[in-house]
């Protein structure tokens, strides 16, 4: 009997997920084929809902989903693991306790944060990138209206008030949305006059929200932030984060004890680390079949590729990272079935962003 083809999926955020489900389909009839997904987590987070949880919204129970309750009944065993190492020549990934021996392997591994080397940031600055993140900030949050409620002290009480969004992408302007929102109910439970406090946007460019090309969106977005009392502070590059604020680069001080970082995303850190070709922001270079430059058996899909055809480059939004995980799967497929591989192709249906 011969050996079984190993696929190994690194990774559970949405293109591992997606990758998972389009090899059961593959392969559900196919014994000679063994799929297996490894996360350092037990679940699969819902990553476009975290402001909703850092912002009080939606309980943290809500936006975590059980990697094995999504492939119950499905050919994809699910394996809780930390991974440090990929050899690629001997095809194993290496963990503190065991090797995962692979012939096809799907690293989808997603991002984080990007600091820029900006003084601080990686100190002072709450980061919204995971479910232990969200949790943070909302604990967080909380904390600092109680702490003002017997603050006597008005530029203690004023710092506590005072929360800074940086970054006017999706993500710092659904976080600030959700801070504007929460300011009504935790300073009506801490007894705290709403006027207080001072929330921020801020943003280094002329203009938010730049994957939306009509002005109108923008204009209406602004005018929600006037409503919600939101400051917006435009071409405001912060060069310094401190403990109790930060500094512009015209030389503005906030103080403030409530500093959260939405202003970029790089490659995730041990995907950086493997020697791959990197590309933009060290994402890894990969061609139309999600396959990389250098190892025709190792695909990568979702926020850790780097992109680029006639429609420009792999955006990293939840559509983006399900549909290279699902090309990533069809070709890997391909290679086992020895059938025709095929080209990625970018299809989005628009952008969501909430604001409250």
């Amino acid at each position: 009997m011969s050996e079984k083809k190993k696929i190994v999926i690194l990774g559970g955020g949405y293109a591992g997920v997606k990758a998972g489900k389009s090899l059961h389909k593959i392969f559900k009839n196919d014994d000679s084929v063994e799929i297996t997904l490894i996360d350092r987590k037990t679940y699969h987070t819902l990553m476009t809902e975290l402001h909703e949880v850092a912002g009080h919204r939606t309980e943290p129970d809500a936006i975590r989903i059980d990697l094995r309750t999504i492939f119950k009944g499905r050919k994809v065993k699910v394996v809780t693991d930390s991974i440090n190492g990929v050899d690629f020549e001997k095809r194993e990934l290496k963990s503190d306790n065991r090797t995962y021996a692979y012939d096809y392997l799907l690293i989808a591994c997603g991002s984080d944060s990007n600091s820029f080397g900006i003084e601080g940031i990686d100190e002072h600055a709450f980061t919204l990138w995971s479910y232990e993140d969200a949790i943070k900030i909302r604990e967080h949050v909380e904390n600092m209206f109680a702490l003002a409620a017997i603050e006597e002290n008005e530029e203690k009480r004023k710092q506590l008030l005072t929360f800074a969004v940086v970054g006017g992408g999706f993500t710092g302007v659904e976080m600030v949305g959700e801070l504007g929102e929460a300011k009504n109910h935790l300073s009506e439970k801490y007894g705290i006059d709403k006027k207080e406090v001072t929330i921020y946007n801020i943003e280094a460019t002329p203009r938010i929200l730049n994957t939306l090309k009509d002005e109108k969106q923008i204009t209406k977005v602004e005018n929600r932030y006037k409503k919600l009392g939101v400051e917006l502070l435009k071409n405001a590059a912060l060069v310094k984060a401190t403990a109790d604020g930060f500094v512009l680069k015209d030389g503005t001080e906030i103080k403030t004890k409530t500093l959260i970082w939405g202003a970029g995303i790089k490659v995730n850190n041990f995907v950086g680390k493997l020697g791959l070709d990197a590309g933009r922001a060290g994402r890894v270079v990969v061609n139309e079949f999600m396959q990389s430059l250098q190892h025709e058996n190792v695909f990568l899909a979702g926020d850790n590729v780097h992109y680029e055809d006639q429609d420009g480059p792999l955006p990293q939004i939840v559509e983006a990272a399900e549909q290279s995980g699902h090309t990533a799967a069809e070709n890997i497929g391909a290679l086992i079935n020895k059938t025709e591989m095929h080209k990625h192709k970018q299809n989005y249906h628009g952008f969501m962003v909430s604001i409250g």
